[in-house]
C-alpha cells in the first residue's frame, strides 16, 4: 500500500531515506509492489528470512527474491536535495537526435532524480535508457558520458516542443 502511494517508501524506508525503483528507473506501480512483497513469504522460510538473506548475500545487487521477481531495486536518496531539473540546453553543434514523449519522460524523471540513486545503479539505469535512443540513432562510442548525452536529447526535445 504505501510502496505505491509515497512513490516507493514504506515508513521505514521514508525513515532510512530509501526508495523502491523499477529497475529501468521508473516508479513501482501497484503490482510491481504486489508482487514484491507475496514473494517475502518465501524470503522468510525456511525461518527468520533465511532464505531471503542468502539471496541477498549472494547477490551482485543485494536483491531479495522479491526484487529478482518484480524487477525492482531498492535505492539510497540523495542526503542534499538535488534541483528541480537539473538539464542542461542543447549543444549547438551536438547531433540532433529525435526522441518521443514517452522517452522525453523517462530521461527527465532519470535526470531529476538521479543524485537519489546509487552511482552503480545510476550508471546502469542512465545505459539502460540510453541505449535504445543511441542504436535508433546509430551513434556509438557514448559510453564515457551518457548523461550528458541524455541532458543534451531532453533539451533538444524540449526546444522543439516548447509549448509542451
Amino acid at each position: 500500500f504505501f510502496e505505491t502511494l509515497w512513490s516507493g517508501r514504506t515508513p521505514g524506508k521514508k525513515i532510512l531515506k530509501l526508495r523502491v525503483l523499477k529497475e529501468g528507473g521508473q516508479p513501482i506501480g501497484f503490482f510491481d509492489a504486489l508482487l514484491r512483497n507475496l514473494i517475502r513469504f518465501v524470503d522468510f522460510l525456511p525461518f527468520y528470512y533465511c532464505a531471503g538473506i542468502l539471496v541477498m548475500i549472494f547477490s551482485p545487487r543485494n536483491k531479495r527474491l522479491g526484487d529478482w521477481v518484480a524487477g525492482t531495486i531498492v535505492v539510497r536518496e540523495a542526503q542534499a536535495a538535488p534541483s528541480p531539473l537539473p538539464l542542461r540546453e542543447p549543444v549547438g553543434d551536438a547531433e540532433f537526435v529525435p526522441i518521443n514523449e514517452q522517452e522525453y519522460q523517462v530521461i527527465r524523471r532519470f535526470l531529476s532524480r538521479r543524485n537519489e540513486i546509487q552511482p552503480q545503479d545510476r550508471t546502469e539505469i542512465c545505459t539502460r535508457i540510453a541505449a535504445p535512443i543511441l542504436s535508433r540513432a546509430g551513434i556509438e562510442g557514448q559510453d564515457d558520458d551518457l548523461e550528458s548525452f541524455l541532458e543534451t536529447i531532453a533539451g533538444q526535445y524540449r526546444e522543439t516542443h516548447k509549448s509542451l
